[in-house]
C-alpha cells in the first residue's frame, strides 16, 4: 500500500551449519600430502637431472692418480697435462699422499678417450724457463691392457717417471767423468815434453818455408 512502511513478518531463515573440526583436519591433511607429493616429485627430479649431468661428466673424462717422490714446485691445480704435447686434461688436486708423506699426490682430468696403459708413466716437465710444471703423458702402446684401479684405490695410479731434467741430472755424473778423462788426455798432450816437440816441428816447418 503506498505510503505504508513495509513490515516484514516472514520467518527468519535457519543459519548455515559450520564445518565440523573433523571435516577441516582431513581437508588439511590433504594439502599436506599432495604438498609433500608434489615437493618430492621436485626433488626426485632434480636428483636425477644431477645423476644424468654427473654421468656425462664420468663418460667424458677419466682421472688418475701420480705419485711423485720429488718436489712439485711450480705444478698447480688447472695446470696442463699433455699426452705427447697435446693437452689433453688438468690437474684437479695436489696434496700430500696420505699413506705416505714423503709422497705427492697428483690427481689428474683427462679426456676419456686418452690411451693410458699400464705401460704408460707421467713425468713433471717445464714450459721453457717459466719454471711453470706441466703433467707430461708418455709410453703408451696402442695394444697395452688399459691402466684400471687396484684394490684399495679410488682411482687409477699412473707410475712417474723421470723428467727430462731428472734424466739429465742423473747422466752428469757420467758426463763428468767423462770430462775428466778429456782433462786428463789433454794434460798429456801439453806435458812440457810434448810441448818441445811441437815447437821443434813448427821450428823445421819455418826453416823449411824460408828455404824455398
Amino acid at each position: 500500500i503506498p505510503g505504508c512502511v513495509n513490515i516484514f513478518t516472514g520467518r527468519a531463515g535457519a543459519p548455515r551449519a559450520r564445518p565440523r573440526l573433523d571435516d577441516r583436519m582431513e581437508t588439511r591433511a590433504n594439502h599436506v600430502l599432495i604438498g609433500g607429493f608434489t615437493l618430492a616429485v621436485i626433488v626426485g627430479a632434480l636428483l636425477f637431472v644431477l645423476w644424468l649431468a654427473k654421468n656425462e661428466i664420468d663418460q667424458r673424462f677419466a682421472y688418475y692418480d701420480i705419485l711423485f717422490e720429488g718436489s712439485v714446485t711450480g705444478l698447480n691445480v688447472a695446470g696442463d697435462v699433455r699426452y705427447k704435447g697435446v693437452r689433453v686434461g688438468q690437474v684437479k688436486e695436489v696434496k700430500i699422499y696420505e699413506k705416505d708423506p714423503t709422497f705427492v699426490r697428483v690427481r689428474i682430468e683427462v679426456d676419456a678417450n686418452t690411451p693410458v696403459f699400464t705401460t704408460t708413466t707421467a713425468s713433471l716437465e717445464f714450459f721453457g724457463i717459466t719454471g711453470v710444471l706441466f703433467v707430461q703423458i708418455q709410453g703408451s702402446q696402442v695394444d697395452g691392457a688399459p691402466l684400471l684401479a687396484q684394490a684399495g684405490q679410488e682411482v687409477a695410479v699412473i707410475p712417474a717417471g723421470k723428467s727430462s731434467l731428472e734424466e739429465l741430472f742423473a747422466g752428469a755424473p757420467r758426463l763428468m767423468e767423462n770430462a775428466g778423462i778429456l782433462i786428463e788426455r789433454l794434460s798429456l798432450l801439453v806435458d812440457k815434453k810434448n810441448l818441445t816437440s811441437i815447437e821443434n816441428l813448427l821450428n823445421n816447418a819455418e826453416t823449411v818455408s824460408a828455404s824455398i
